[in-house]
């Protein structure tokens, strides 16, 4: 699992940081690093941009969710509330899966991120 890992992500980026290393002026890892992570997030703008409107859409619900909570306060079982809760946003065409693309981009970025400064470093 991690050579695969380390064939998909690891190695391209790191060619692909070396290769902002060569061409930069002034030969700097940290520069190339910070360069290499804005191209990154340019690549992930359009999922980024998704999963905000999809949290403020479910930030609109809030409310509704609230009224709902508070019909069914006095029941011991929360099935009917979960249920309906569930229900609001799809009747509206809002996933809050979507919402959490944003964690999902950012996990293998920042792990990337590390191995390279950890390949650079000498030990």
């Amino acid at each position: 699992m991690i050579a695969l890992y380390n064939e998909i992500l690891f190695r391209p980026l790191f060619n692909f940081l070396v290769f902002i290393y060569n061409i930069l002026p002034w030969h700097d890892f940290g520069l190339a690093i910070i360069i290499l992570t804005g191209i990154i997030r340019l690549v992930f703008f359009p999922l980024s941009v998704k999963s905000l409107v999809s949290q403020k859409s479910l930030n609109k619900l809030q409310p509704k969710i609230k009224e709902l909570q508070e019909k069914f306060k006095n029941i011991n079982f929360k099935t009917g509330m979960v249920g309906d809760a569930l229900r609001i946003p799809l009747q509206r065409g809002i996933y809050a899966s979507s919402s959490s693309n944003e964690l999902l981009k950012e996990v293998p970025e920042k792990y990337n991120n590390i191995l390279i400064v950890k390949k650079l470093t000498p030990t």
